[in-house]
C-alpha cells in the first residue's frame, strides 16, 4: 500500500492553487501548482518556480480522519523542505511546473498505454509555463530539476509503441522549447548535473547542497 504523503506544518495549506483546479484520479493533465509557505511576507520574500519533469498526485483534495487535506508527494515535499530551508534566498512560494503535463505518479505506466506522444504534454503546458515566467518579478528565482530521460521499457502486447528514440527526442524537443522561455533570468539547478548533462530531478535534492547557475 502506498503511504499518502501529507504537506509539512510550514505550508500554507489552504491558499494551495492548482492549474486546472480540480485535480482528481480522472484529471489527464496539470500545469501547475503553487504552494506557498506560511508567514513569509517580507519584502525580500520571492517566489521560486521549479520545473520538472510531469506531475503526480501533489494537490488532490482527500479526507484524513473527516478532515479535508491536500496530500503531497515524496518529490514535492523534498523540493518544499529544500526551499524553506536554504539560506541563499528567502522562499516564499514555490510554483511547480514540468516539461511534460500528463497527470501520473509512474510516468512509464502512461507511455506505455499512449496511443502518441503527443499524448504527453498537452499545448497549454507550454503557455502556462510562458505566462508564469512572463508575470514573475526578475528577483524570482528559476530552477531546472527535470532529470534525465523517462525510464521506459516496451512492451510487445501492444500494436503501437512509442520507441525509446522517439521518446529521446520528444522530450529533447521540451527542453528545448521550455529553455527558451527562461533565458536571459535567474536560472539554478541543485547539486551536480547527470552523465548525460541534465539538472538533477528534484527528489534527488539535499538541503545542504548549495543553488549553482544553470546555463540555458
Amino acid at each position: 500500500m502506498t503511504k499518502t504523503v501529507l504537506f509539512s506544518y510550514y505550508i500554507n495549506e489552504g491558499s494551495i492553487i492548482t492549474n486546472p483546479s480540480a485535480v482528481t484520479k480522472d484529471s489527464t493533465h496539470r500545469y501547475s501548482i503553487r504552494i506557498p509557505f506560511k508567514n513569509r511576507k517580507e519584502k525580500n520574500a520571492i517566489n521560486a518556480i521549479v520545473i520538472m519533469k510531469n506531475p503526480s498526485a501533489a494537490g488532490k483534495k482527500v479526507k484524513i480522519n473527516n478532515k479535508t487535506r491536500i496530500i503531497s508527494d515524496d518529490t514535492i515535499y523534498t523540493v518544499l523542505d529544500y526551499l524553506y530551508k536554504q539560506k541563499q534566498y528567502y522562499v516564499k512560494e514555490v510554483i511547480t511546473v514540468n516539461l511534460m503535463s500528463i497527470y501520473s505518479g509512474t510516468l512509464s505506466n502512461i507511455i506505455k498505454t499512449s496511443n502518441s506522444i503527443e499524448d504527453l504534454s498537452a499545448e497549454a503546458n507550454l503557455k502556462e509555463i510562458q505566462q508564469i515566467v512572463e508575470i514573475s518579478n526578475e528577483s524570482d528565482i528559476i530552477i531546472a530539476a527535470w532529470g534525465g530521460y523517462p525510464s521506459y521499457s516496451l512492451q510487445d502486447t501492444k500494436p503501437y509503441q512509442i520507441s525509446n528514440e522517439e521518446l529521446k527526442r520528444y522530450y529533447d524537443s521540451l527542453i528545448e522549447n521550455t529553455q527558451s522561455l527562461i533565458k536571459g533570468r535567474n536560472v539554478f539547478r541543485v547539486r551536480s548535473l547527470t552523465k548525460d548533462g541534465f539538472p538533477r530531478h528534484g527528489k534527488n535534492w539535499y538541503d545542504y547542497e548549495k543553488l549553482r547557475p544553470y546555463q540555458v
